[in-house]
Parts: structure tokens; sequence; C-alpha cells
């Protein structure tokens, strides 16, 4: 469980919400109407689940609210770029700066699928909701908008959404190296 004991039940939690706010955004700015229904299902998805696994993980370690920590200085970084790019950003750039949160969380559950000790396994739940074929449909269809938004989009505004979409991954990568780190506030 020390993943969940490094960053916090809550912050993961804040993190989660933080995604189904960015995708109720995109939404709610997106002109196809397939693609508000995908964002909408993605958003229903994010909470749905991320909410139950807060649960199992929370009544694991038999945390109260008063356990829980504040989010790490890179949690929140990470959520508040994420907000920024979702509050203020076109479209196109905050398909590429959520882009990553579907895209990281398939390869490294697909990675601990094929990795994974099945054996009393506490991440069991989580490598089954991201790896393997279920999560693929959402992340091959997130990809898929994307893609479609970049071919109409300008250059300028392709390198913005490929500038969002690095920083995003780079953000994540460090989200989750704070977890293995068990980063806390330096003062």
């Amino acid at each position: 469980m020390q993943l969940i004991l490094a960053v916090g039940a809550s912050p993961v939690m804040a993190h989660s919400c933080d995604e189904v706010a960015s995708m109720t955004a995109i939404a709610s700015k997106l002109d196809h109407p397939g693609h508000v229904e995908a964002f909408l299902h993605f958003a229903d998805g994010t909470m749905m689940v991320e909410r139950d696994l807060h649960q199992l993980f929370t009544g694991e370690l038999a945390l109260k609210p008063e356990d829980e920590n504040e989010p790490s200085p890179t949690c929140l970084l990470y959520t508040s770029y994420l907000l920024r790019q979702i509050s203020s950003a076109p479209v196109e750039v905050m398909l590429g700066a959520v882009l990553p949160c579907f895209w990281i969380y398939k390869e490294v559950g697909d990675y601990i699928l094929a990795h994974q000790i099945t054996v009393n396994n506490p991440y069991q739940r989580w490598i089954d909701t991201y790896g393997g074929e279920e999560f693929e449909k959402s992340n091959a269809a997130a990809i898929s908008i994307c893609d479609e938004v970049a071919e109409k989009c300008t250059r300028e505004q392709q390198d913005a959404m490929t500038k969002a979409f690095v920083t995003c991954s780079k953000l994540e990568w460090m989200f989750w190296d704070s977890a293995y780190k068990q980063q806390q506030w330096s003062i």
C-alpha cells in the first residue's frame, strides 16, 4: 500500500476529481456529439472507478478522514497545471493536457498486468481497472478524438497541443515518482 500511503487517499481522490472536472469541461467545449458523449462517459467512469478504489484502499488501510494527508507538492503542481489548462486553454490544448492521464495509466496498467505478482497483490483492483482490454477502449477513444481534433488544427494549435501533452506527461511521471519516493513537503 505504499503508493496510497505516499500520496495519501485524499490527494489521489482530489487528482481524480480534477480529472472528472477536466473531462466535463472538455465535453462542454467539443463540437462533435460523439466526442461530447465520449468525454461525459469518461467523466462518469473516472468518478465511479476512482471512488470505488478510494473506498477500497482507505477501508483496507482503516484510514479515517483525519489520517489523510495533504497533496504532495508534485500532486499539487500537476493538478494546478491541469486545472489551469482546463480553465483557460482552447479545447485542443485541453485534450493534449488530459491525454497523458489515459495513455500513461494504460501503459503502466499493462506493464504491471504483465509483470505482477498475483498472489495477495494489494493493488489487484487498480491493475484490473487500468490494465488489459477494458480501459484500452477508453484510451483508444481518447487518442482518436485528440487525433481527429488535431487534424483540423493549425500548426500553431498542434504545437500547443503537443506542448500540453509533453508537460502533462512529465508531470504524470513526477506524480508517480513522488508517490514512490513518498514525497513530503520540506517546509
